[in-house]
């Protein structure tokens, strides 16, 4: 969920497909997400991330146990705006537009069009890095009220073993608004990476939460290629 500062190679595709598995007491979510990003220029980049998913359990329609079909359909830009000569330190951006396209009758999606605004820092010292985001997310953009609207403050590490393996941590933070806007949850993440080739990488991460309806664990895994 933290993102890096950086961004993919001008005329380079970047495909990751993997499988993402949310657990309460009451409810099971399983997500399969495609994400496709683009290079569009040096320091610039444009994708898009839609998928399947499967909920079990509360959540789903009145009178149904489960609900299956596409997920929302989010599109997102995100930018270089400095970087260091070394390129030690970068400073980015990224926008994001969700597009209710899951049916909310089902419980699958909210049926709004949602936006948000993401900044991103990495400081890398050789074989680590740590990246911070600090965004805000708009909720039902066609209203124009900010009491459903979150805060999002991310942090992770990721430490460089050799060139192949790559551990990661990360804890992120999805703060409400408003009193209304529900209650502030807190996740930690953790796992691994792993270079089968230079463009080439295989992810695993599992984790939890703390906070009022957040999950009890979570975990995903998943590929991504550069080409």
């Amino acid at each position: 969920m933290t993102d890096d500062a950086d961004t993919v190679e001008p005329q380079k595709f970047q495909l990751s497909v993997g499988g993402l598995v949310h657990k309460t007491a009451g409810e099971q979510l399983y997500i399969l997400p495609v994400n496709l990003v683009v290079g569009v220029c040096s320091g610039g980049e444009v994708g898009a991330t839609f998928g399947y998913q499967r909920r079990d359990g509360a959540g789903t329609a009145p009178g149904k146990d489960s609900a299956s079909g596409s997920t929302d359909l989010l599109l997102a830009s995100k930018w270089q705006l400095w970087r260091t000569s070394d390129e030690a330190f970068k400073l980015g951006a990224r926008v994001d537009l969700k597009l209710p396209v899951a049916s909310r009758s089902g419980g699958l999606g909210t049926g709004e069009v949602d936006g948000g605004l993401v900044f991103i820092a990495t400081r890398s010292w050789g074989k680590t890095s740590v990246d911070w985001n600090a965004g805000y997310v708009a909720s039902d953009l066609s209203r124009g009220e900010t009491g459903d609207d979150s805060w999002f403050l991310g942090q992770a590490l990721r430490q460089k073993l050799n060139e192949q393996w790559t551990l990661i941590g990360e804890i992120f933070a999805v703060l409400p608004n408003t009193g209304r806007g529900g209650s502030a949850n807190f996740h930690f993440n953790g796992g691994a990476q792993f270079a089968v080739r230079e463009n080439i990488l295989n992810s695993g991460l599992v984790g939890c939460a703390a906070g009022h309806h957040s999950p009890d664990r979570t975990g995903y895994l998943g590929v991504t290629v550069l080409y």
